[in-house]
């Protein structure tokens, strides 16, 4: 049932739970067996059904996750933040394969790669070590404000490509009507303020392009499919979950990038600070994951695409569609019930 969202996107997936518990709701309370069986018989074909219509995918990308399960509360004093490096970088490089992308996960830390020299020389350092791409996050700017960014070095070190997050979360990453709540600026004084980015970039690889969303912008499909509809062939995801420790949290996250994919029929390579850091095809199947909260890699092999799902292309046309239909319903009930009671009135009338 999961492949329908390449045309309704999330939203027919609701409807779709929507729609057979309210068969087996109805049934329950009229104790139909006709319509309890219609419920059953409809989940037993959506569970066994299998894929259909798969196609292949095109060039294959080896890639490299590096899960750094860099703790919050990490001293970032010398020579505790040179020791963590020091063993990252020997992480990101052993066993050097033919790994031609490799990806550290959004900032867990306070990663500077244009202002602090040594950090910048240790990332160019691991992509001249592999003769490999390398996508890392860390803290940019935008006039005076922070970004939370994401470069993609080429195997020469040259930064290619910067990314800077779009959407960032309130409270967390900036104080959304700050002027309206001056009140309680006791509360807010901690959250970030960092500055939101306008580009939906896509980073070129070789002769592709793939595009990387960070942290929490995966759960916003439209988002993600703005990146595919302008060229991307690979989504790339890099979020830092270490908030949430061993919560359910990280799973659902998780699952949400997998919706993403089939959405729009992309590979993605997702990559976790704690975890879980995983290469979902573009069926949606888990192809390769991570435990949380141990500090590895993960080496896999993905797909570029370039087709475009009708979600893609579209969009939620199936929500909006379902939003009129909602809406034309209720009119409708509403002039009928007007129109019911006119009639009343005139029989009132005419018997007295």
């Amino acid at each position: 049932v999961l492949q329908i969202v390449t045309w309704t996107g999330i939203y027919g997936l609701s409807f779709v739970a929507t729609a057979v518990n309210s068969l087996i709701a109805y049934g329950a309370i009229h104790r139909s067996k006709a319509w309890l069986g219609a419920g059953a018989l409809v989940i037993a074909i959506l569970w066994f059904l299998p894929i259909l219509g798969e196609t292949p995918s095109g060039d294959t990308l080896d890639v490299r996750l590096v899960q750094t399960n860099i703790p919050l509360d990490q001293p970032w004093k010398k020579p505790a933040s040179d020791d963590l490096l020091n063993e990252l970088g020997a992480l990101s490089t052993r066993e050097a394969t033919k790994t031609r992308l490799v990806v550290w996960p959004e900032t867990p830390a306070p990663f500077y790669l244009n202002e602090d020299k040594d950090f910048r020389s240790r990332m160019q350092q691991i992509a001249k070590k592999l003769g490999a791409y390398f996508l890392v996050g860390y803290i940019d700017a935008i006039g005076e404000g922070p970004t939370n960014s994401a470069a993609l070095l080429n195997p020469q070190g040259q930064v290619v490509s910067r990314y800077d997050k779009m959407h960032l979360v309130p409270f967390g990453e900036y104080v959304p009507f700050k002027r309206l709540l001056f009140f309680a600026e006791s509360l807010t004084r901690q959250v970030g303020d960092f500055m939101p980015g306008t580009d939906y970039t896509l980073s070129p690889l070789d002769q592709h392009r793939i595009a990387t969303a960070i942290c929490y912008e995966s759960i916003f499909p439209d988002l993600v499919r703005q990146f595919v509809k302008r060229g991307s062939e690979l989504i790339v995801v890099i979020t830092n979950d270490g908030w949430f420790g061993e919560s359910s949290a990280p799973f659902q996250h998780l699952r949400m990038g997998v919706v993403r994919s089939v959405e729009n029929r992309r590979y993605m390579v997702r990559v976790a600070n704690t975890g879980i850091s995983a290469i979902i095809d573009p069926y949606g199947r888990i192809v390769g994951r991570t435990p949380i909260s141990v500090r590895m890699v993960l080496d896999g092999t993905v797909r570029y695409r370039s087709d475009r799902t009708f979600y893609t292309e579209y969009g939620d046309v199936f929500a909006y569609a379902n939003a009129l239909a909602a809406a034309a319903i209720a009119v409708a009930a509403v002039y009928d019930r007007r129109r019911f009671r006119g009639r009343e009135r005139k029989h009132v009338r005419r018997t007295h």
